[in-house]
């Protein structure tokens, strides 16, 4: 659970991870950019992305920007992969139980040691990806606008292609 206060209009990193990120959003003015779609994000706002996607966070005012941020491998969650969502953003304010386990999250890692957090964090992470794979609202892309269409080409064939062998 991090707050960053009065962030300066920046860019948070551009990067990629080889785990799934989730974002939860509590607060702040920004916009997530993933691969080359660009969207506002707000309070309440859970984000899936997958490994191996380019993304970035454009801050868009001073607003304190208040979030949960957790990168995690499947396996290391004994789940399968056809559980989690593939790149997604929905907003989850209204729905109690994936809400209370971002509470619970803040609860045992002021009353556990490192070690023993870690193990709860697996635990909750993994009722949270079966929280959302249930839940009634449909599952939005919520990634609009396309940033430029040779770059989403560019993109796609780098993440097709990445770990293939090619012979000279």
């Amino acid at each position: 659970h991090d707050v960053t206060y009065s962030p300066t209009y920046a860019l948070i990193s551009k990067h990629m991870h080889s785990a799934y990120e989730i974002l939860y959003i509590l607060s702040g003015d920004a916009s997530l950019i993933i691969e080359d779609k660009e969207t506002r994000i707000r309070p309440g706002d859970l984000i899936i992305v997958p490994p191996r996607y380019y993304h970035y966070l454009k801050i868009n005012s001073p607003v304190d920007y208040e979030r949960y941020n957790f990168l995690f491998m499947p396996n290391e969650l004994d789940v399968s992969e056809d559980l989690i969502p593939q790149s997604f953003i929905m907003n989850i304010s209204n729905n109690h139980i994936a809400t209370e386990i971002f509470k619970k999250f803040d609860y045992y890692y002021s009353v556990f040691d490192t070690e023993k957090f870690a193990e709860v964090a697996k635990l909750l992470l993994t009722e949270l990806l079966f929280a959302i794979s249930i839940l009634k609202q449909p599952v939005e892309n919520g990634l609009s606008s396309v940033l430029n269409p040779v770059l989403s080409d560019a993109l796609s064939y780098i993440k097709e292609n990445l770990f293939t062998l090619t012979g000279l």
